[in-house]
């Protein structure tokens, strides 16, 4: 389960980064609160030109934290398909993917970790480009991703045409929210894909309008929260009460595997071993003991006439 503890691990990561970057800028934004603007008699939001020199100095710092926690998000989204890979082999024992596409996403994961850092440093010198281009680089790897999940999807589909009641039920549920987290992906790129590219342009007909941000940028919230929650259950699926089979149901784990501790297995060995010499005693031997009668005795009964007639 190194792939699975991996990716646990990354997410917890995110969540710390991402929480970070939310409260530095939320504090930011209060404290800078809004800016009233005489010739037109509208309150925006204070411009960074217009910030105090301390609060100035947090945004460099921060947006490279940013940029850590797509990083980590796209590795966590090719590890996903890494992960349906070493899910088949494990449950249904048929390969997902060929091994190179399995590096390829690896690969692919390792790269997006620098790439981030790359283009926020490429862009400091711009304020706009700065913040917008690793936003679009990051919605465009979210559509990429969406468009393996689609992929992924017929692969389950073939899969489940040729493996068992037991072990289909148990993939139709990853394949079910593979099919689930598609969707969010789709949506989720789309929306941040719009907000980007309309920052890109001149006029930011979007941008400039009061209800499609924050109809947009709701949206990419609910996404976020919705993306977090399929994770969780597709990495740490809930256990089905019930018998044996239907606890192991939804568990990536193989409930007929022996432990590997290897205390356990010792402990274990010595219980068994006593047990088997505690059930199988010696019994004291007898001289009236019917022992089993051998290859090479003669199996006919003993006669005192018969052994006469042979005497000679």
């Amino acid at each position: 389960m190194a792939l699975k503890s991996i990716i646990t691990y990354l997410m917890i990561l995110m969540m710390c980064t991402q929480t970070i970057w939310d409260v530095v800028s939320s504090w930011i934004k209060y404290r800078e609160g809004f800016l009233y603007v005489p010739q037109t008699g509208q309150i925006v939001t204070k411009p960074f030109a217009y910030w105090d020199e301390y609060h100035q100095k947090f945004i460099q710092p921060i947006d490279y934290l940013q940029c850590v926690t797509f990083a980590l998000q796209t590795g966590v989204f090719f590890l996903l398909q890494c992960f349906w890979n070493y899910l088949c082999n494990r449950v249904a024992k048929r390969s997902f993917m060929s091994s190179w596409e399995f590096k390829f996403y690896i690969i692919w994961a390792l790269g997006s970790v620098a790439m981030f850092p790359v283009l926020q440093w490429r862009y400091s010198g711009d304020e706009l480009l700065s913040e917008i281009v690793p936003q679009l680089a990051y919605a465009c790897e979210v559509l990429i991703t969406a468009g393996l999940g689609i992929r992924s999807h017929f692969r389950f589909a073939r899969l489940l045409k040729i493996t068992k009641d037991k072990i289909g039920a148990r993939l139709s549920y990853f394949r079910d929210m593979n099919v689930l987290l598609t969707i969010i992906l789709f949506i989720y790129g789309s929306t941040l894909v719009l907000l980007c590219a309309d920052g890109l342009t001149p006029n930011k007909v979007i941008n400039s309008n009061k209800f499609a941000i924050d109809l947009l940028i709701a949206n990419t919230n609910i996404c976020s929260v919705f993306l977090w929650l399929a994770f969780i259950s597709i990495f740490h699926p809930r256990r089905v009460e019930g018998n044996k089979e239907n606890t192991s149901q939804l568990s990536t784990h193989d409930p007929e595997e022996e432990p590997s501790n290897p205390r356990v297995n010792k402990f274990i060995m010595n219980d068994t071993t006593k047990r088997y010499n505690n059930s199988t005693t010696p019994q004291p031997f007898s001289p009236t003991t019917e022992e089993p009668n051998s290859y090479y005795d003669d199996q006919r009964p003993y006669s005192p006439q018969g052994r006469q007639q042979h005497d000679w």
